[in-house]
């Protein structure tokens, strides 16, 4: 069974893409996003990727 581990990202909509793709070069997928509820233009996005 694959095991998991889980990270949790907040940034600013300017600079989701860039970190969206960094992050994806190192395995990480994406579970699910949400627009942050304190900022306007900022995103809160889970992350996960499997445990070797």
């Amino acid at each position: 069974m694959t095991r998991w581990e889980y990270k949790r990202v907040e940034c600013d909509d300017d600079e989701l893409e860039q970190i969206l793709n960094d992050l994806g070069r190192k395995g990480w997928e994406v579970v699910a996003a949400w627009q942050d509820s304190e900022y306007d233009s900022g995103r809160e996005v889970l992350l996960k990727r499997p445990i070797d």
